[in-house]
């Protein structure tokens, strides 16, 4: 190693002027690289900054569509639940005075209204669930397919695309074997 240094010591003592060449030419690289990594470091990250902010007031607007919709289903089965109220208080009011009229009639149609009436407000709110439940569904999904974008390489996605789909054939393999005669 003693040698080494004494040799490169000797060079540097014997060419004095092209060491400073050499010196000043590794300066100026370094320095022009620097300055380009810099500079396109800094446009990557702007980039970046920006897709992100992006991304994050597409969520934000995402989470207030998720809290509108939530909102709508409570107001649509509130007006439901009214409905259902306001039904059922005509069905008793026209039971009780055709009750006088005819009684076996009275009873057999106030059944099939309130019959119609729970039935009505069942379909509504199964169908409000079902709404609500798919636009869940595309709002996370939507939300979790951009974060596997951001954050998973492609071998990841396709890893954890194969657990799931592995996960739900599993979990339909005993319904399956349920229904099988």
């Amino acid at each position: 190693m003693g040698d080494l240094i004494g040799e490169l010591l000797h060079d540097i003592a014997a060419r004095p002027i092209a060491f400073s060449a050499e010196v000043v030419q590794s300066m100026l690289l370094i320095a022009v690289v620097v300055w380009a990594g810099r500079k396109y470091a800094a446009r990557r990250l702007a980039e970046r900054r920006d897709r992100i902010a992006a991304e994050l007031a597409g969520a934000t607007s995402a989470e207030q569509e998720g809290m509108k919709l939530r909102e709508e289903a409570l107001a649509v089965a509130e007006n439901a639940k009214t409905a259902s109220a306001e039904l059922l208080r005509s069905a008793r009011d026209n039971a009780a005075s055709e009750h006088l009229a005819s009684e076996p009639e009275i009873d057999t149609a106030a059944r099939q209204i309130v019959d119609k009436a729970r039935s009505t407000v069942d379909a509504e709110k199964n169908h409000i669930r079902r709404d609500a439940a798919d636009r869940l569904v595309r709002l996370t999904s939507e939300i979790a397919r951009r974060y596997a974008d951001e954050f998973l390489s492609e071998s990841e996605r396709r890893a954890l695309t194969r657990k799931a789909i592995e996960a739900a054939l599993e979990q339909m393999a005993p319904a399956a074997a349920t229904r099988e005669p």
